[in-house]
């Protein structure tokens, strides 16, 4: 009796360390399934924070490893890339970038001289040439279409006005970090595509193809979260016009700080009057001439809104105030994003509702 009792004993225990042993089995087979995952996985790295979030949207749950370089809430018109950068694209299985010169030199040098497999996703969006953005070329400023002016009278509101106090105001506003600061020759095409949502859903479509030609075994995976993304990105198009044909925002003149808004302007038609300087930052050094080219820029707009992103210098933003009556719309960062925890479609949906509010101001 005592030792049925005992081995129906040991026959419950053996179960149990049996169930206990597949328990463990399962979960190690698991991890190990796991980390063959992570090591067999995609090396992706990119420029910009905006490209990395689409591309999260269209990796899903595949869990490659995906990085940008420019950090969040940073210019990529000056943002310096480093040998460590460098070596990170060099171990990627796929570089992304905007491309058609919007990143520095440097990295295109670099690109080119060590054949590196890379993206530039301006080339697959169909890009609009500056001239054709909404925006006049007030390249040099030389103001040839207000010619009728006359040369004798251009500058003649300013005299005596005491412009020279101007000519330091990017010294103490986060312009000396520039100098030396190597450029970026833009080219004809404006690269700020992600204005216009239905290119960026373009750029969507040649993301999914080259995950699909290096990862063919998660080709439904990445086809499927595109199309579901696309989706997504049509429906808050519909909204941001909707938004922006309800404000009636659309004929109120406006002048932007340099050319970034152009695929939103033509977009939605909205009412540009030009910018107040070329898309070429790299002089970021205002001297009291220029700055005074530039006070004339705004007055011949006869805008009554000049869009101040941030990164501009805040004292020069308030002296043009000051000199010329303008009204400043400031808040919008129209080069990246703010943070990881801010998505495309929210960094987006910020910029239009800023430009939205501060259009409709009385």
């Amino acid at each position: 009796m005592f030792k049925k009792i005992k081995d129906i004993r040991s026959q419950i225990s053996m179960s149990l360390l049996l169930i206990i042993f597949s328990l463990f089995l399962a979960c190690s087979t698991d991890e190990v399934a796991n980390d063959e995952k992570e090591i067999g996985s995609l090396t992706i790295t990119t420029s910009s924070p905006i490209i990395t979030d689409w591309i999260k949207n269209i990796d899903g749950e595949n869990n490659n490893d995906i990085t940008n370089l420019i950090p969040y809430d940073s210019d990529a018109h000056h943002y310096q890339f480093t040998p460590k950068d460098f070596t990170k694209i060099s171990e990627s299985d796929v570089f992304f970038l905007i491309g058609e010169g919007y990143e520095s030199s440097s990295l295109i040098k670099f690109i080119e001289e060590n054949n590196i497999n890379h993206v530039e996703l301006l080339s697959y969006v169909n890009p609009m040439a500056f001239e054709e953005d909404g925006h006049d070329d007030h390249e040099g400023h030389g103001h040839d279409d207000h010619a009728d002016h006359g040369d004798e009278d251009k500058h003649d509101d300013h005299e005596g006005h005491g412009h020279d106090d101007h000519a330091d105001h990017g010294d103490e506003d986060k312009h000396d970090d520039h100098a030396g600061h190597e450029g970026h020759d833009h080219g004809e095409f404006d690269p700020h595509f992600w204005f216009d949502i239905d290119r960026v859903i373009l750029a969507t479509e040649k993301i999914s193809q080259t995950m699909v030609a290096l990862d063919s075994e998660n080709e439904k995976s990445y086809v499927d979260n595109q199309s579901a993304y696309a989706k997504k990105l049509a429906d808050f198009a519909t909204q941001t016009k909707e938004k922006i044909d309800n404000s009636m925002i659309s004929s109120v003149p406006f002048i932007t700080m340099h050319e970034s808004l152009g695929y939103l302007i033509t977009k939605y038609s909205l009412t540009a009057a030009g910018s107040v300087y070329a898309y070429n930052l790299e002089d970021l050094e205002i001297t009291s001439s220029k700055y005074i080219e530039m006070l004339d820029v705004i007055n011949d707009s006869k805008a009554n809104f000049l869009i101040v992103e941030d990164g501009v210098a805040k004292k020069m933003a308030d002296s043009m105030v000051d000199d010329t009556g303008i009204t400043l719309i400031t808040g919008m960062t129209v080069e990246n994003m703010k943070s990881a925890d801010q998505s495309y479609i929210d960094w987006i949906e910020n910029n239009v509702s800023i430009l939205v509010e501060g259009l409709s101001a009385k």
